[in-house]
């Protein structure tokens, strides 16, 4: 088997992210969200939306913060396909949850 290639822009980063966690469930939506805030900080919710397919970002980020994520949201700009500007959330990884001692 081959190995992939590793990702060169941001676009494909989150392209891999969303052959890897294959599936529409709640966990496999936050599967993705939580491997792209690893891999890469953050993530708006429109790359959340286009790119990994996730359908409602904000519930998706509501279920990794009642984990114990610490996510902060904030605004940005982005440009869609059609060239228009739109004001959409922005996820940044703050702290993984703390594990818990046994």
């Amino acid at each position: 088997m081959e190995k992939e290639k590793a990702p060169q822009t941001r676009r494909e980063a989150l392209e891999q992210i969303r052959r890897e966690h294959s599936g529409n469930s709640i966990s496999t939506q936050c599967a993705r969200l939580e491997a792209a805030l690893d891999r890469l900080g953050s993530i708006t919710t429109f790359e959340a939306s286009r790119l990994l397919d996730i359908y409602h970002p904000p519930a998706r980020a509501l279920n990794l913060r009642k984990r114990g994520f610490q996510i902060l949201t904030v605004r940005a700009t982005v440009e869609t396909e059609a060239g228009k500007r739109h004001r959409v959330g922005k996820y940044v990884l703050l702290a993984r949850p703390q594990a818990v001692a046994t």
